[in-house]
């Protein structure tokens, strides 16, 4: 908003000081006119300065001395271009009492002096406009920096977005190759369960086998004498009749 403030009274200024420069050329109520407008335009001017003053104040420190000091300078021209305008009204009164002077002398010597106070107020113009051009170069080249600042924070931006989801990835992935060890952990576990329930079946079949053969060995081994035969047979088969 400074900027574009400063640019509307650079425009402004330059205009008055045209005009300023042609006033005293004017008569009766033609320069009545002039001074007139002349004095509206300058009041644009003073209240240019005064929104660009407000403008310097919202700024950064840095900044803000620079554009306080420019706003200064702007104040020194306007005060100026009064004084030249209060110099052309006394001509413009002078002339309608019929008291502008008794000799061309007089009249060169005021035009004179308002044109040298146009120049001085024409220079100061000048070396603000190229103030004004070197600052809206700055303003081109930092707008430049910070296009390309903005640029490399959005790749940087877009490399830590893929990033990003190739960590997610990547954890993805790793949650599931831990949810394969854990799954391998417990089936290699119930195999070491299994293994042992069958080498402590194997082992209670050794013992068992063992226990029958000892029981055995120990047993005495079964009679193998035969019964004598019944005499009591005999007798009957050889009684007598």
């Amino acid at each position: 908003m400074f900027n574009r403030y400063e640019e509307d009274y650079s425009s402004l200024v330059a205009s008055l000081g045209d005009k300023l420069g042609s006033l005293t050329k004017e008569t009766g109520e033609a320069r009545k006119v002039a001074v007139a407008q002349f004095e509206r335009e300058l009041a644009e001017a003073q209240d240019l300065i005064k929104s660009m003053e407000l403008e310097a104040r919202g700024c950064a420190p840095a900044e803000k001395s620079k554009l306080q000091a420019r706003v200064k300078s702007y104040k020194s021209d306007v005060a100026a271009l009064k004084a030249r305008l209060r110099d052309a009204s006394t001509a413009v009164s002078r002339d309608d009492l019929g008291l502008s002077g008794t000799s061309d002398g007089e009249s060169d010597s005021q035009r004179s002096r308002l044109l040298a106070g146009t120049q001085r107020v024409e220079s100061k113009m000048k070396a603000g406009t190229d103030k004004l051009k070197d600052a809206q170069r700055s303003i081109a080249e930092t707008e430049t920096v910070g296009a390309s600042i903005l640029g490399d924070l959005r790749q940087q931006r877009e490399t830590i977005v893929r990033s990003s989801a190739n960590l997610h990835g990547v954890s993805g992935q790793l949650e599931r190759s831990g949810r394969k060890l854990r799954e391998m952990g417990r089936r290699a576990l119930a195999n070491k369960l299994i293994m042992y329930v069958m080498i402590g079946l194997l082992a209670a079949g050794c013992f068992f086998l063992l226990y029958v053969q000892t029981i055995g060995s120990a047993s005495p081994p079964p009679s193998t004498a035969q019964p004598e035969p019944s005499t009591k047979g005999r007798r009957l088969l050889f009684a007598p009749e």
